[in-house]
């Protein structure tokens, strides 16, 4: 289009002159001239315009691109560009869209993960990126057991939901305790946790993990 608008119309009014010209021998050739020029001083303007536009319609869709790709390195992955018509600069902004959108996807299945199995073994799996080491591993761990006190009395005594509401409350203290010691939730057993320090991931004094988180 911009070649069109820019190079292909005055060159044809360019031939048409011409032709006319050579059928024409008597015409003033200062009239062809002037014709001519005109017609360069209009390709030149008109040409000048549809290659600005053509630049324009390619660079301000690379650009929102660009500045979409920068808030997702600073984590904000909730984001996306319109995607305004199906030509290459298309098909990247659509690209760019299922990239984001896959990016949250994993994000968000991390966040399931490492909700059920504490976030340090969520990473630790993330990392291996699928291999599996068969044998096991030997580790010095340390095992808390977290329980209610009189939760019978209180399930009998108070309505379901507010039992519910209970547990709830104490089971987020308690992970929000023990994933700042550095350990993690192996599963929850009714009114009961089982917490485990020192594996996956090593540490120095497990003992000493699990005795502050039992402190607190």
């Amino acid at each position: 289009m911009a070649w069109s608008l820019g190079t292909g119309v005055p060159l044809l009014g360019i031939l048409l002159i011409a032709a006319a010209g050579i059928a024409q021998p008597d015409e003033d050739p200062r009239l062809l001239a002037i014709a001519i020029a005109f017609l360069g001083v209009v390709g030149l303007a008109v040409g000048l315009f549809a290659t600005t536009m053509a630049a324009r319609s390619v660079a301000e869709p690379i650009g929102a691109v660009r500045r979409a790709i920068g808030r997702i390195e600073e984590g904000d992955l909730d984001v996306s560009v319109p995607v305004d018509d199906g030509s290459e600069v298309g098909l990247l902004e659509a690209g760019f869209n299922s990239m984001a959108a896959g990016l949250r996807e994993r994000e968000r299945l991390h966040d399931l993960f490492g909700r059920h199995v504490g976030r340090e073994v969520a990473q630790a799996a993330l990392d291996a990126d699928g291999e599996v080491r068969l044998g096991g591993e030997l580790r010095e761990v340390a095992v808390v057991f977290v329980d209610v006190i009189g939760s019978t009395r209180l399930a009998v005594r108070r309505p379901p939901e507010q039992v519910v509401a209970l547990l709830n409350a104490f089971f987020a203290i308690v992970v929000e305790v023990v994933e700042q010691q550095c350990g993690w939730v192996n599963k929850f057993e009714g009114d009961a946790a089982l917490c485990v320090f020192g594996a996956p991931t090593a540490r120095p004094d497990a003992a000493g993990d699990a005795l502050r988180a039992a402190r607190r």
